[in-house]
């Protein structure tokens, strides 16, 4: 189910339905439809917005993790590394990031195509909760 929703977003990116505020409305019955053309189980539109809300406020508080000074990346795993003192002040600061401590994030590439520049960055970012 995930990577089929993942694919209707980012196609639906393609065909402009992606606004600055989100998507446009048209967008869940299109994925409805599109599920049930897969033969994938029912999902109804409140399912579509938990996840779609879910992996947003995962790819905002990991791109807030790489913003952050200090840090290390590791190509191979996918994972940030930093100290345990620096993981106890990101946790502090921003409880979700605690889900990267010793995982990457998953469809990381996936996310940055459906949600990269749609972040507010400086004065206007928002922390994910």
């Amino acid at each position: 189910m995930e990577r089929c929703y993942l694919e209707c977003l980012k196609d639906s990116i393609k065909l402009g339905m992606r606004t600055d505020s989100g998507f446009k409305p048209a967008l869940i019955p299109a994925v409805i439809t599109r599920f049930q053309a897969s033969g994938l189980r029912a999902v109804r539109r409140e399912q579509l917005n938990s996840k779609r809300a879910e992996w947003k406020s995962k790819w905002t508080a990991w791109c807030w993790l790489l913003n952050q000074t200090g840090i290390g990346f590791d190509n191979d795993t996918g994972r940030v590394s930093a100290s345990d003192e620096q993981w106890d002040n990101f946790i502090r600061q921003n409880a979700t990031v605690k889900l990267f401590r010793y995982k990457p994030l998953d469809n990381k590439d996936d996310l940055a195509e459906i949600f990269g520049g749609t972040q507010a960055t400086g004065r206007y970012a928002q922390r994910a909760t």
